[in-house]
């Protein structure tokens, strides 16, 4: 009996454990010479499993995901239709509120042959970063932030690289999933609903 209530007494302490343990997304967007890549990768129980949600991009990868958003588009478009818009703002804002930036990195180069133009440029993109940093960086719990801005004389070029590692107990993700599923089966329910009411004023 008393290896028994051991035993059962290990499992829920696990499993409290991984409840409460973080799962990290490092989500890495590329912009160089002219092409983009982006990453997100994420890593949760303890660092053992990185699975890689969008890998790098090249042809494959675009096409099988063509073929998947036409296969999924009427889904994708009953999923994410007007009426629950708020539904989901609400799960967004339960996500922002639950999230901890763990590190956010994003670095610019931008160059202009002519100094007048280079600086406006500089000064607008550190307008739109402005903007930005006022706005949804206040609603984030920050850990480590890194921005940078710099100006090359001399040369056309636009490169950026942007860098954040996000972190949210797995607990919460259990709890989005399931307001997810809820509001999705709800939705499926309100459209059969309504399609047997016309059946039946049809069959009358």
């Amino acid at each position: 009996m008393k290896w028994l209530i051991l035993i059962i007494s290990g499992v829920i302490a696990v499993i409290i454990v991984l409840l409460l343990s973080y799962v990290r997304f490092n989500i890495i967007y590329i912009f160089y010479n002219g092409k983009s890549k982006l990453k997100v990768s994420t890593s949760y129980f303890f660092g053992l499993f990185k699975p890689e949600i969008i890998p790098d991009n090249d042809e494959k990868n675009n096409k099988s995901n063509k073929r998947s958003l036409e296969k999924n588009k009427e889904a994708r478009n009953d999923a994410f239709s007007l009426d629950k818009f708020s539904n989901y703002k609400e799960i967004f804002d339960y996500i922002i509120d639950k999230s901890n930036i763990e590190k956010l990195s994003w670095k610019t180069k931008i160059g202009y042959e002519d100094p007048f133009i280079l600086s406006i440029a500089y000064g607008s993109i550190w307008w739109i970063i402005g903007i930005i940093s006022s706005f949804i960086l206040p609603k984030l719990n920050m850990e480590k932030i890194n921005i940078e801005v710099i100006p090359n004389y001399n040369v056309n070029l636009f490169n950026t690289r942007f860098n954040c590692i996000i972190k949210i107990r797995m607990v919460y993700i259990i709890n989005v999933w399931i307001k997810l599923l809820k509001l999705y089966k709800g939705g499926e329910k309100n459209d059969r609903t309504s399609y047997r009411g016309i059946n039946e004023d049809n069959n009358e």
